[in-house]
């Protein structure tokens, strides 16, 4: 009896090889994509008994499958859906899915219990800024037709309007003699700012070596000319309300050859520049805003081994810190941004893990004060408010890229 099994055993796996050696066989490949045609990582697709997950980049693949018709089966948040595909013998079949579900955000409403929309396009953003007209956003983006990013203006359904600047694929002959260290370089270009008229910009770039950003220098742009004008080494600049004065970070060395990050600041009419800060505590993310007829300008500084909020009048006196959230709940409070009506303030935090990886970033709002302190929306970061003060623009990761976000902030 068990010679007789074992003659069985052998039997079956004869003909499985010889299936497996003869039968003609396909394979099965494509990309599953949510309803902003970003990419859905972990679906579950199951075919004949066989089941694959999509990659971080929602691809999946698929061999060893007989040739003929079949069902595939998807799952996802508890969801099931079919699909047919003809399989080849000896070819590579393609499925593309794209689902009618919404990018992944932790929570799709705010604190206050208002929508949080999502504004898509094809790039990853970094950093936007509403136009003054409020009907446009300049957005900072990584797109495949970019070198490096660059800065787009998009209506605000994500529709590509212009393309407002991008040194890698122009004015390489302005680079060359302005900036030497630019030279063959990947160029990033960042941080939009409008002036009052939406006629000139303002932003930041920089280049890469050895894995970390360098170099970061401040430009303006006349939109209607494409004139630009360097203005100074500095990061994360804001204009004033009348788009007179510049403020920004700086990387400096002081007389002790230490590394420092001070606020600056560039008068547009003086040609003045002007160093605001001068302490040990690396100020970054300055923001101009006004209470109560009053110029201020708030920023983040390193306090205690945590940055904080810290406000001071405008030519760099009185220096206050106005919140304390960054040791109280072990993170890094940065780029406040004062509403129009000069009543809250909005700002991100991040908490850095191992090795200095930031990680759980949210926005936050307050008073301008820095009393009543409210988490606002999870897993986002770089707010910023609509001219008219009644929603907060921001970016977070849908299923696959960063991307603009809208929420309302209730009046």
């Amino acid at each position: 009896m068990k010679n007789y099994i074992k003659i069985i055993k052998i039997f079956v796996i004869l003909i499985f090889m010889f299936c497996d050696k003869y039968y003609p066989k396909g394979y099965l490949t494509g990309i599953i994509l949510d309803k902003s045609n970003s990419p859905i990582s972990n679906v579950s697709l199951e075919i004949l008994g066989r089941t694959v997950l999509t990659n971080d980049d929602g691809q999946y693949f698929i061999d060893k499958i007989p040739a003929g018709q079949h069902k595939l089966t998807l799952k996802l948040y508890g969801k099931i859906k079919k699909y047919s595909v003809n399989i080849q013998s000896d070819s590579l079949s393609t499925l593309n899915i794209v689902l009618n579900i919404r990018p992944k955000l932790l929570n799709y409403t705010n604190s206050l219990g208002q929508k949080n929309l999502l504004i898509p396009n094809s790039g990853d953003v970094m950093y936007v800024k509403p136009a003054p007209d409020g009907t446009s956003l300049a957005v900072e983006i990584f797109d495949e037709r970019t070198i490096g990013s660059a800065i787009w203006q998009i209506d605000l359904r994500g529709k590509l309007l212009h393309i407002l600047e991008d040194f890698n694929n122009n004015d390489n002959e302005l680079i060359n003699k302005l900036l030497p260290t630019y030279k063959n370089s990947t160029i990033y270009e960042g941080n939009p700012v409008w002036f009052p008229d939406g006629k000139k910009l303002i932003y930041q770039t920089n280049i890469f070596y050895e894995g970390k950003r360098h170099d970061f220098y401040i430009w303006l742009i006349d939109l209607e000319t494409d004139q630009k004008l360097l203005i100074d080494r500095g990061f994360t600049p804001n204009l004033s309300e009348n788009g007179i004065r510049l403020i920004y970070s700086k990387v400096i060395y002081d007389t002790n050859e230490r590394l420092n990050w001070d606020i600056w600041s560039y008068d547009f009419e003086k040609k003045l520049k002007k160093r605001l800060t001068t302490s040990e505590m690396k100020e970054q993310y300055p923001c101009w805003g006004i209470i109560d007829d009053k110029d201020y300008i708030f920023y983040s500084a390193l306090t205690k081994n945590r940055n904080e909020i810290w406000r001071m009048d405008s030519d760099g006196s009185n220096q206050i810190q106005i919140s304390y959230i960054g040791n109280t709940k072990n993170v890094d409070a940065l780029g406040p941004i004062l509403s129009p009506d000069g009543k809250k303030i909005t700002f991100w935090t991040v908490e850095l893990g191992e090795k200095g990886i930031e990680r759980n970033t949210n926005i936050w709002i307050m008073d301008s004060d820095g009393s009543n302190v409210n988490l606002l929306v999870e897993d986002a970061a770089n707010p910023v408010w609509s001219p008219d003060g009644k929603y907060i623009y921001f970016i977070a990761k849908t299923t696959w890229r960063y991307q603009v976000w809208r929420t309302t902030i209730n009046k």
